[in-house]
């Protein structure tokens, strides 16, 4: 069980890959010279600071800086904001890079546009000259309202109004940064305007809408819709058909203003899948689905890498910056989905039994309970009373939940399925994404220096195991505190070398702590948990009640406003299980070797 547990575990584990590192291994480059553009149309006369670079943008609005730094911009002498570190990626600033957020990029456009000496925006704009020690140092800050009238009484200017402002910076932001994709704009202002009503009922239907007008296209960024294409292909996937019939999916929270580019992310975490309320008897086709999820993840990541062979590229799906998709992004994104791909696929590789021990069932029957009673007495003293009533009671359980030893005994539970393509397709994922896990930066991914350390490592050992020919030549080592294990994972997607039931005999069983105490069926359904069935002697001493031996499943007040509880006569069971490794078992074959502090043991040790 301990080996079995150990070599499964990997799997989990190499969840880390959302996000994973870079090629520690090249040489490093002379720093670049790079020269970007400040847009809002090209902004002239626009002081900049960019570590020991400093100047003043030219008639294109275009400034030279050493990549890797930040720059700060002023406006005659007014602080308008800092970027934040920019490479040669970042050849096109914009208010939205250096403002503390959106609103304020805006306002730093009201105001560039205000002070513009050529009038029309569009005709470009040109700040040269411009005294900025008239402006409040907080009019950045203000509310929108305050800054109009702070900016026209301190330049005795008309301001351009923050909607003129907006409508003008989002304009050419678009038209520079790429973000000019009739189909990616008509999806995203769908899903911003409809954000509150988007309910599950309209879920499917609604993306399916949005990737008829991405699969329309138009003669813009093409790069855009095929990424957009593939994030939302991902969203689908747990709104197949097949998926809508078997299982049902229940959303929880799901912002659908950032649902595009962070839509892996959210769909993961607002999904929650129960079974429905009808026995097969089967679950093949849960099999089934969860296979089909996984191919269309490998899909949708091989989408995003062809979106994305240009290190370079962005991909934005709003103008203020705040859902684009970098190419350390979408490498994080593929990762994170072809990871998802291979538990997935592994999930389905293994036949799990009959449906109905998952499913909700319902019971009632008569039981004798203990309800407890909270009263006062005429001094006003607190007191407990104990009675034994009976009661009708309706249930909800499932059987798994209620008794797992007979899940655990059924001989069906945990055996591979015959075909192969399950476990060709959770290596095929696993490599890749291992793979993709060395292109990432993990540091821009938040990560602390020996988190992104120990995960480069990590990394590094899982891609050389994979792609290794000999899988047992070249093992991936597992530490886990003292002890280490060495795994060959070409073994565990081998079919003839695969662990699955058959290298063990199971027997498992319920167990109850006290002598003579058995589980009851009838108990666990009204908690939906193994309880034993507790005798009076157990659950009663001198007239109270030992809580050890009895369980709540119920409180309110009574017709008389005294607070009651009601409790079952019986406490939690476990399951437990005698388990050895057959005379066949190919867990050698996966499990090579076991080590505690450096010394070789015996992995049946553990």
């Amino acid at each position: 069980m301990k080996k079995t547990t150990i070599a499964l575990s990997v799997l989990s584990a190499i969840t880390f890959l959302s996000a994973c590192s870079s090629d520690d291994d090249k040489k490093p480059e002379a720093p670049k010279s790079i020269t970007a553009t400040f847009i809002d149309s090209e902004v002239a006369g626009l002081a900049f600071t960019c570590g020991d670079d400093s100047g003043v943008t030219d008639t294109n609005g275009e400034f030279t800086f050493i990549e890797n730094t930040a720059c700060a911009f002023e406006l005659g002498g007014f602080k308008i904001g800092t970027s934040a570190t920019l490479t040669e990626a970042d050849t096109v600033i914009t208010p939205y890079d250096i403002a503390e957020n959106a609103d304020e990029g805006v306002r730093i456009a009201s105001l560039l546009q205000t002070v513009n000496i050529k009038g029309d925006p569009e005709n470009g704009i040109d700040v040269t000259g411009f005294d900025g020690g008239v402006l409040p140092t907080n009019l950045l800050s203000m509310d929108d309202d305050t800054f109009i009238a702070e900016l026209e009484k301190s330049t005795d200017l008309v301001a351009v109004s923050i909607e003129d402002a907006k409508e003008h910076l989002d304009g050419n932001v678009g038209k520079s940064k790429g973000y000019h994709s009739e189909a990616v704009q008509a999806v995203v202002d769908d899903a911003i305007s409809i954000a509150v009503e988007f309910e599950k009922a309209n879920y499917q239907s609604k993306l399916a809408e949005y990737h008829a007008i991405l699969d329309k296209g138009d003669d813009s960024n093409n790069a855009d819709i095929e990424t957009l294409k593939a994030l939302i292909a991902i969203a689908e996937v747990v709104n197949d058909p097949l998926v809508a019939e078997r299982l049902d999916i229940e959303q929880t929270e799901f912002n659908y203003t950032e649902m595009l580019p962070k839509v892996i992310d959210s769909v993961i975490n607002s999904a929650k899948a129960t079974f429905v309320e009808d026995i097969q008897g089967t679950t093949d086709d849960i099999s089934a689905i969860f296979f089909s999820m996984a191919q269309r993840l490998v899909e949708a990541s091989d989408k995003l890498g062809v979106s994305f062979v240009d290190e370079n590229y962005v991909a934005m799906y709003q103008q203020d910056g705040s859902a684009n998709i970098t190419y350390n992004d979408a490498q994080s994104i593929r990762a994170s989905a072809l990871v998802l791909a291979n538990g997935l696929s592994t999930f389905a590789a293994y036949q799990l039994g009959s449906d109905e021990y998952f499913l909700p069932q319902q019971d009632t029957f008569e039981l004798d309970v203990i309800k407890r009673t909270s009263s006062y007495d005429s001094s006003g003293s607190h007191y407990y009373q104990l009675e034994e009533i009976k009661m009708d009671i309706d249930t909800e359980y499932d059987s798994m939940s209620i008794n797992s030893g007979l899940y655990l005994n059924d001989p069906s539970v945990g055996l591979l399925r015959e075909d192969s393509q399950y476990f060709a397709l959770a290596q095929k994922a696993l490599t890749e994404a291992a793979e993709i896990g060395l292109t990432v930066d993990l540091e821009q991914l938040g990560l602390e220096a020996d988190e992104a350390k120990e995960l480069r490592l990590y990394l590094t050992d899982l891609n050389a195991h994979l792609s290794a020919e000999d899988g047992v030549a070249t093992p991936l080592v597992i530490a886990d505190g003292d002890l280490s294990y060495s795994l060959n994972l070409h073994a565990f997607y081998n079919m003839d070398t695969a662990i699955d039931r058959n290298d063990f005999s199971i027997h498992a069983y319920i167990v109850c702590d006290t002598k003579g105490n058995e589980w009851s069926e009838k108990l666990s359904k009204v908690v939906n948990y193994g309880l034993c069935g507790s005798e009076e002697k157990d659950y009663l001493n001198n007239g109270s009640l030992n809580y050890s031996y009895v369980t709540e499943f119920s409180s309110g007040i009574d017709d008389d406003g005294q607070r009651y509880s009601l409790y079952l006569k019986g406490y939690q069971s476990y399951a437990d299980g005698d388990i050895e490794e057959s005379s066949t078992s190919t867990i050698d074959d996966v499990l090579l070797s076991c080590k505690q502090s450096d010394e070789v043991i015996d992995c049946r040790e553990l």
